[in-house]
């Protein structure tokens, strides 16, 4: 099953990878922080179908301790969280990376010579793939 983000009445909806959207000030989850080369390699292929914005506290912080700006990239089976925080007394920008949704675990079956479904063992996350192209 193809998942399609869809914007509806100012809000998307809820992809299956993802098992607790959250709010403004909270990363979705599950959430892991990762390496660039992970979310590079995503964007070269794919394009994200829809960008959010959000300031989130991560758990154990307060308010006090700033709010994360921080940009989510949903694709068809994963999101990625870019933070950007900019330090002013060093003139630098530091950027983390966070992979945003189940880790999958496929199982794979042929449907046809170049047609092969794919499905999550962990999320159930499904999609068909037609690699003939």
């Amino acid at each position: 099953m193809y998942y399609k983000l869809e914007p509806k009445f100012g809000k998307m909806s809820i992809p299956q990878y993802i098992t607790n959207f959250g709010s403004f000030n909270e990363m979705p989850k599950p959430f892991d922080k990762c390496e660039m080369n992970d979310f590079l390699n995503k964007f070269h292929a794919y394009s994200p179908e829809y960008i959010e914005f959000r300031q989130v506290i991560f758990d154990g912080e307060n308010i006090h301790n700033g709010l994360h700006t921080i940009h989510i990239y949903y694709f068809h089976d994963i999101a990625f969280g870019l933070m950007t925080e900019y330090d002013m007394y060093s003139n630098k920008m530091k950027l983390d990376v966070y992979r945003i949704g189940c880790k999958h675990d496929y199982e794979s079956y042929k449907i046809g010579r170049c047609l092969t479904h794919y499905k999550c063992k962990k999320c159930g996350y499904e999609e068909t793939i037609d690699s003939s192209d």
